[in-house]
């Protein structure tokens, strides 16, 4: 398969955890700029789905839905004491995300071999790829998407009891909020794309050093992932916001202590604090004032 842009392919990534993994037309252009919409519509991974044959519309403080059908050769819809309203033919439009040609370019990029076909394990929601090589480590790797629904969890964990329990699986999946009470039996790992994309390179690849560094190390293995989204610090798992990880990410590269106004400025946000970045509902990030340290002078450090 040839191979596809990462901004593409992250693109779909954000329509495949919408619950259909679907969007009207009207929608996909008001997410991404125009490039990224021909570029997703000239790369396979869309295709057509049925029309919107009902609209949504707020009307006296509700939305409510309404038919839509042809007249006097347009798209409309009745609404009482407003008479026959036309709408766009991109608002009824829906295309949704090709599963398999989206796990095919993952597929692709991790290594996998053409041939190779992943097998459903929950309908819609749990895949397992297959094998394939991470760095000098041949790996099980299962793709999952929507993983805070209860079934997807169950059909997941049910799976890697009964085939991976002293086998162990990379899962990857596109959400980036990992459930709090999720549990993996054995030593499976679990790895979010936005930790496992390479966003450095323009074409599709996998950070795979880092996915075989992840299904190499134990489980409280100390510091941050790539990407500084979370860490395991002393045994405890901390998770920071895009934010957060810039600003950790800063202090991390010094290696030093460094004011609040030369780590701010780094990053991409109006804040002048750094405090006010870990700070939230009136608590601070649990990671805060163990990992993160200050002299309250303005000048911070990292301290594992």
């Amino acid at each position: 398969m040839a191979s596809l842009a990462t901004d593409v392919f992250v693109a779909a990534c954000q329509l495949v955890e919408t619950p259909s993994a679907s969007v009207t037309m009207q929608s996909l252009n008001g997410l991404f700029s125009a490039d990224i919409c021909s570029a997703l519509a000239k790369s396979g991974l869309l295709a057509d789905a049925p029309h919107l044959q009902d609209i949504d519309v707020e009307y006296e403080g509700e939305l409510r839905s309404y038919p839509v059908e042809r007249h006097e050769g347009n798209w409309r819809y009745f609404l009482q004491g407003s008479g026959w309203i036309q709408v766009s033919s991109d608002s009824l439009k829906v295309s949704r995300v090709d599963i398999s040609a989206y796990l095919k370019a993952m597929m692709s990029a991790l290594g996998f071999e053409d041939r190779a076909v992943p097998e459903e394990i929950e309908e819609n929601r749990v895949w397992y790829l297959g094998q394939t090589w991470l760095q000098s480590r041949k790996t099980d790797i299962v793709y999952v998407r929507r993983l805070g629904d209860e079934n997807t969890i169950s059909a997941l964990t049910g799976f890697l009891e009964d085939q991976h329990k002293s086998d162990p699986a990379l899962i990857l999946t596109t959400g980036n909020n990992l459930p709090a009470y999720l549990q993996l039996p054995g030593q499976n790992r679990i790895v979010t794309l936005a930790d496992a994309i390479n966003f450095q390179s323009e074409k599709l690849t996998f950070k795979t050093d880092y996915l075989a560094q992840k299904m190499g190390a134990s489980v409280n293995n100390t510091g941050f992932s790539d990407g500084f989204r979370t860490a395991y610090i002393n045994g405890t798992k901390y998770e920071f916001s895009d934010l957060q990880a810039q600003i950790i990410e800063v202090m991390s590269n010094a290696g030093r202590a460094l004011h609040k106004s030369e780590i701010m400025s780094q990053v991409e946000s109006t804040q002048e604090e750094v405090k006010s970045a870990f700070r939230s509902g009136g608590k601070y990030h649990p990671a805060w004032g163990v990992v993160i340290k200050n002299d309250n002078k303005g000048n911070y450090w990292i301290e594992l």
